[in-house]
């Protein structure tokens, strides 16, 4: 996958694409002529997403701690790790957001959140299964504006 960063005019703004070959940049009637493309970085990312139901709302901050202490630290260290956030929302959900470099990278991560979540005695915790979303990135923008 190729993630271009692509400057337009001043008065379009910039934007920032991914695309996964110049064909569909075409295909999409994206100009990709030099006077369009400033920067052309690879970019390979896969993520996956872990979404928890029916989570123990009086335990989170304990959760939060081990995540912390604990998960973190073993994520971090895995081959092609770029980034792990844990989203809290309302009535019992929770979701994580992990960045890997590969497919492979980001499937080893499932195996070790799960083998993590055994070894935590999690399960009162997080009593369900999480449902899992995984997939290569198509679009990522770190909010940064290209200018041309």
């Amino acid at each position: 996958m190729v993630s271009e960063r692509v400057g337009l005019a001043p008065e379009v703004g910039a934007r920032t694409i991914s695309l996964d070959c110049f064909d569909t940049a075409r295909a999409a009637g994206i100009s990709i002529g030099i006077s369009v493309l400033n920067e052309c970085v690879r970019s390979n990312m896969f993520a996956t997403i872990r979404r928890y139901e029916g989570v123990d709302t009086s335990r989170i901050d304990e959760l939060n701690r081990k995540i912390n202490e604990t998960l973190v630290p073993k994520l971090s260290q895995l081959p092609g790790f770029k980034s792990y956030t844990l989203i809290g929302a309302d009535h019992g959900v929770m979701s994580s957001f992990g960045l890997f470099e590969t497919a492979d990278q980001g499937s080893e991560s499932t195996r070790v959140v799960a083998e993590w979540l055994r070894e935590e005695n999690l399960e009162t915790i997080l009593p369900n299964s999480p449902k899992i979303t995984s997939g290569n990135v198509l679009v990522h923008t770190n909010g940064v504006p290209v200018s041309v």
